[in-house]
């Protein structure tokens, strides 16, 4: 008599998973991996695979957790690997941990979309992946945040709120050089690509969510470029809470010269 997926237990489940993380047939972060083998049993018998797999899923659940928060690394990782460890537990793509660059409690999208961690981690491009997992998980709703992609945060002493994509539009970095800025922008905008691939982003996300004014920054001018391209009209409809529109705007700017040089090009083609 074959066996269902109905006649499995989330612990039996949990028990294939860490078997095959202990064996090594899963690849993960190596780092990972051995946080995962040392806290966990091995045991022999079926009986006790159970009881032990019972007591050590809030601890295996917990790495899960602090791994997608605090060390994910886009220059050390893999999309496979994150996703191996997603695939342990999603339901930590539900969970909530504090961020001390917003000074609040966010989820692991959002964490990922600091511009750099405390530690000097970068964990953007994974923003496509934790997005397309939670869509498929239905994490925070689907329909309503795209898997976290859209869900916004409060932070700040003013009740300000953004979401990843919004960190993703707009993060750059004052105190980097020219190269290093041009760098991160064009990382950011092959995460918009993929995004928008995904059907992850759509067109009506600029204007809804003034995604335009967001990557109104001088750091920012290849993510403006791409979504003034995709949707020229947000730059004429685009306004701020002022009233003021993009080309006005602009002139407010720490770079005023350079913002609006740039408004201006991207109006003219």
């Amino acid at each position: 008599m074959q066996t269902t997926d109905e006649d499995v237990s989330p612990i039996e489940v949990l028990i294939a998973k860490l078997q095959k993380c202990r064996s090594g047939e899963v690849d993960l972060p190596s780092e990972f991996h051995k946080e995962i083998t040392s806290s966990t049993r091995n045991a022999n018998g079926n009986t006790n695979a159970i009881a032990n797999a019972d007591a050590d899923a809030p601890n295996v659940f917990q790495i899960v957790v602090n791994f997608l928060h605090h060390q994910l690394d886009d220059e050390k990782h893999t999309e496979e690997q994150v996703k191996n460890v997603i695939d342990i537990f999603p339901q930590a793509l539900f969970m909530l941990d504090y961020n001390s660059n917003y000074d609040a409690d966010c989820f692991p999208i959002q964490s990922a979309a600091c511009y750099f961690a405390s530690d000097g981690r970068s964990a953007i491009s994974f923003i496509p992946l934790l997005a397309y997992e939670g869509s498929r998980f239905n994490a925070h709703g689907r329909e309503v945040s795209r898997g976290g992609l859209f869900y916004e945060i409060p932070y700040g002493e003013e009740g300000e709120s953004e979401s990843s994509v919004t960190f993703l539009v707009e993060g750059f970095d004052n105190n980097s050089n020219h190269d290093d800025r041009r760098k991160y922008d064009s990382k950011c905008t092959r995460i918009l690509k993929k995004l928008r691939n995904l059907n992850l982003l759509q067109k009506d996300d600029i204007q809804e969510h003034f995604l335009l004014a967001h990557a109104l920054n001088v750091g920012c001018e290849q993510r403006f470029n791409y979504l003034a391209r995709w949707d020229p009209d947000a730059l004429r409809d685009t306004s701020f809470e002022d009233g003021k529109f993009l080309l006005h705007a602009s002139l407010e700017k720490a770079e005023p010269r350079e913002c609006f040089g740039f408004v201006l090009k991207a109006g003219m083609q």
